[in-house]
C-alpha cells in the first residue's frame, strides 16, 4: 500500500516537471513574436510548431502509459509498474528538458535573444 501512495506522489511530482517545462517553452515563444497563424509561412515557427507538437503527444503518451502502469499495479505487480513508470518518466523529463533547450537554440540562432 504504501509503495502505491509513494508511486502516486511520484508519478504526480514528474507530471508537473514535464507540465512546467512545456508552458516555459510555450512562454519564451509568447516573448518571442510567436504567430501560430503565420506557422505555414515563417521557417522558425514552422519548426517550433513541430517541435511543440511532439512535446504535446509526449505528454498523451505519458497519460496513457501512467493507465497502464496503474492497472499494472491494480493487478498485483506493483515493482514491476514502479520500475518502468521511473524508467519512462525519466525518459520524457529528460525529452522535454532537450526539446525546450532545442527551442531556445533555435531561437537565439534567429536573432530572438529570449529573456531569462
Amino acid at each position: 500500500m504504501q509503495l502505491e501512495i509513494l508511486y502516486g506522489a511520484f508519478l504526480l511530482g514528474l507530471y508537473a516537471v514535464l507540465c512546467i517545462l512545456n508552458v516555459y517553452a510555450f512562454r519564451k515563444l509568447e516573448q518571442n513574436g510567436y504567430d501560430p497563424s503565420n506557422f505555414e509561412k515563417n521557417e522558425l515557427t514552422s519548426f517550433l510548431m513541430k517541435r511543440l507538437g511532439i512535446v504535446k503527444a509526449t505528454l498523451v503518451t505519458y497519460l496513457i502509459f501512467s493507465s497502464f502502469v496503474t492497472f499494472c499495479m491494480f493487478i498485483g505487480f506493483s515493482e514491476f509498474a514502479f520500475g518502468l513508470a521511473c524508467g519512462f518518466l525519466l525518459f520524457n523529463i529528460l525529452h522535454d528538458y532537450l526539446v525546450t533547450c532545442e527551442i531556445m537554440t533555435k531561437l537565439k540562432e534567429k536573432g530572438g535573444e529570449p529573456e531569462t
